[in-house]
């Protein structure tokens, strides 16, 4: 899918930074989230190395979800939502911007002076920042994380089988949200990699069972690491 475009237009409203700066703004987009070989990259930071790289290569609909956010019943089928990494990561990039433009001294921080003037309230303005990336954190530390786990052995149920001969199964199924060919699903505690994947419909696998229980199980989203962050103090 790429990584998702993000651009100073991006932050206006509560993100808001005076047009005269979004030469500057390009730059820490490019360093913090667009750009997948840099070491600052914040996706890196919230999902992983390899989930960073399936998003700069991968068309499927998971990573534009965990990317960009999405909506999903949780398991007492209450209605939860997940603001997705790209959010995440704008709010990282306004703090970092924010806290390169304002000087640190031993009172506080202090207006960097240009030709234009000074800029008002500094201290403010960074506070604002940092609770800005503390929004990210949370975010990760609560959405993230527990879209993470409603997806981890995520069930389907087994509605039919057919026995296609030579130890192929077709698994008939209504449930495929975010499998893809070659994935791995979980049936009786054994691992098989899915073919002829037919979306909400079928998959076929290589098994010498010759019964099935009602349900199998899937992560998704394995590839990614993530974990909880620490929230800045302001």
């Amino acid at each position: 899918m790429a990584i998702p475009t993000l651009s100073s237009s991006n932050f206006r409203g509560s993100l808001g930074i005076s047009q005269d700066n979004f030469g500057g703004l390009d730059y820490y987009i490019n360093e913090f989230y667009s750009n997948a070989d840099s070491s600052d990259n914040y996706i890196r930071v919230f999902i992983g190395e390899e989930a960073l790289r399936q998003i700069e290569v991968s068309s499927l609909a998971k990573w534009s979800d965990l990317m960009l956010g999405a909506s999903y019943e949780d398991r007492e089928g209450v209605l939860c939502y997940f603001g997705g990494v790209q959010a995440m990561c704008k709010n990282v990039v306004f703090f970092m911007y924010v806290r390169d433009d304002y000087t640190p001294a031993s009172t506080g921080f202090v207006q960097n002076m240009n030709e234009n003037g000074n800029r008002l309230d500094s201290q403010k303005v960074y506070q604002k920042a940092a609770m800005s990336y503390n929004r990210a954190i949370r975010t990760n530390n609560k959405q993230l994380l527990e879209f993470l786990e409603y997806y981890t052995d995520y069930e389907g149920s087994i509605l039919g089988t057919v026995d296609n001969g030579g130890g192929s199964w077709t698994i008939q199924t209504d449930v495929t949200l975010y499998l893809a060919e070659g994935d791995t699903v979980t049936i009786s505690g054994t691992d098989y990699v899915i073919s002829n994947l037919v979306e909400n419909v079928s998959f076929d696998i290589t098994s010498t069972e010759t019964s099935f229980p009602a349900v199998y199980t899937y992560s998704p989203f394995d590839q990614v690491v993530s974990s909880c962050k620490e929230y800045i103090v302001v």
